[in-house]
């Protein structure tokens, strides 16, 4: 009975262990199964840092062309600010040259507007002279013919000599009235722009020939330049 009791003891002793054993070997189990879902998942982990890392060194590598082609970029921006900034400053200079010539062809308009004024007042001058020269020919004239009906037939020394002057002043303003050009027509057309006078056959030939020049000063004429000039009613 003692053997029995002993073997019974050491029996229960021995299912006690087993089952020890067993509790550990599933405990064991249970800690290799989360130790292997643990490695899973650090493998995932890892997995997904490499893939992290993988898109940020693309990402990186993007980046740097990028700015490559930002550096590019402004490299060639800086070229075009630079190239219009010449042109601004050529623009710039041509505009101060051309204040320039405005200013000096400013001058050269106020010039010529006192020219033409200074013209015209010799114009307007030259009209009374020849219109008062007319005159005095056409008074002349008359003292002529009245000399000429009072002479007798034989004429005196005398009277041939008053006679002469008379004929002289009478050519002289039959002169200042005659085109200087044709020394034939009466100067019956004047240029408004120079306000020399002629006749109208010479201007009017020398515009056909287009020779449309004043011929005493030279001014650019065309028709719409020359009137008519009056010096008898």
């Amino acid at each position: 009975m003692e053997q029995l009791a002993a073997k019974e003891e050491s029996a229960s002793k021995l299912m006690q262990e087993r089952r020890k054993e067993l509790l550990a070997m599933q405990l064991i189990r249970e800690e290799k199964s989360k130790l292997d879902d643990l490695l899973a998942k650090a493998k995932e982990v890892n997995e997904g840092a490499t893939a992290y890392r993988t898109a940020l060194e693309q990402e990186a590598k993007s980046l740097k062309e990028m700015a490559s082609k930002r550096d590019e970029e402004r490299a060639k921006h800086q070229q075009f600010i630079e190239h219009w900034r010449a042109q601004a400053e050529e623009a710039k200079l041509r505009e101060e040259q051309a204040k320039a010539q405005l200013k000096v062809l400013q001058d050269s308009e106020m010039r010529s507007a006192e020219r033409e004024k200074s013209a015209m007042s010799a114009a307007h001058a030259e009209g009374a002279t020849v219109k008062r020269l007319t005159q005095e020919r056409d008074a002349l004239q008359r003292q002529l013919n009245h000399k000429r009906s009072a002479e007798p037939s034989g004429g005196g020394g005398g009277g041939g000599g008053a006679s002469g002057e008379l004929k002289e002043q009478l050519e002289y303003y039959r002169g200042i009235v005659k085109c200087p050009l044709c020394m034939k027509n009466e100067k019956n057309a004047v240029i408004n722009k120079c306000f020399h006078t002629f006749c109208r056959d010479c201007i009017d030939q020398r515009l056909n020939l287009r020779n449309r020049k004043c011929p005493t000063c030279a001014v650019p004429i065309d028709f719409q330049s020359v009137k008519e000039l009056f010096l008898t009613h």
